[in-house]
């Protein structure tokens, strides 16, 4: 799942590390992509600004890669997490519906910047716990106290942009400066982490994405 705004380039430099994981790893897993914060609407729930993508659930393979790296574009849009959350819940519920799956993984994007709607908590937390083995994950930001100074989380401080690949063709980590949390990232931060403690999820910063 990926937002789209203002960290467009960073969110959508790490998703597709993880695709590219998935080519090296020569996995059989099979992903989907949902996003939210877009222009338009694609999605059955007919959530507003919440488009999955029209490949469905397939294997990792470099038009993916591509796709991420060169094909997503920022909008204006404020993207709902929660709106992107429940829409993904009903595709990974439709996508495996009649097939065999060790787990089902959702992976959320997010900085958590734009309002979102709470009331839709208690629905998605059972909607978890009926698929019975959905794992939940969300990456996002180092956040810093506001008394903090400034520490560029890696070597290369703040620039945000894709770095040369490694000797094995994997790109580096993009890397990024934390920053405070707004108040709205503060409300959608305890929301997010009441979802993750009653389904047992994970969540984790763009700087320690495994």
């Amino acid at each position: 799942m990926l937002k789209f705004k203002n960290k467009k380039l960073l969110i959508s430099e790490c998703a597709s590390l993880l695709v590219e994981r998935k080519l090296f790893e020569e996995t059989k897993d099979e992903f989907g992509l949902v996003f939210f914060g877009t222009e338009g609407t694609k999605n059955p729930l007919s959530y507003e600004n919440v488009e999955i993508s029209k490949r469905g659930f397939c294997r990792a393979d470099w038009d993916t890669v591509k796709y991420l790296r060169e094909h997503i574009v920022g909008t204006e849009v404020e993207g709902d997490w929660v709106d992107g959350l429940v829409v993904a819940l009903d595709f990974l519920r439709r996508e495996s519906e009649g097939k065999k799956y060790t787990t089902l993984k959702i992976v959320l994007f997010s900085d958590l910047g734009c309002p979102a709607n709470a009331d839709q908590m208690d629905d998605i937390i059972n909607g978890i716990k009926l698929l019975d083995n959905v794992d939940l994950t969300h990456i996002g930001p180092e956040w810093k106290d506001e008394d903090e100074e400034d520490e560029p989380n890696g070597m290369n401080g703040n620039n945000d942009e894709p770095k040369p690949g490694t000797s094995r063709g994997e790109a580096e980590k993009p890397r990024y400066t934390a920053k405070p949390r707004t108040k709205t990232q503060e409300i959608n931060e305890n929301v997010i982490n009441q979802i993750i403690h009653q389904t047992e999820g994970t969540a984790c910063s763009l700087g320690n994405m495994q």
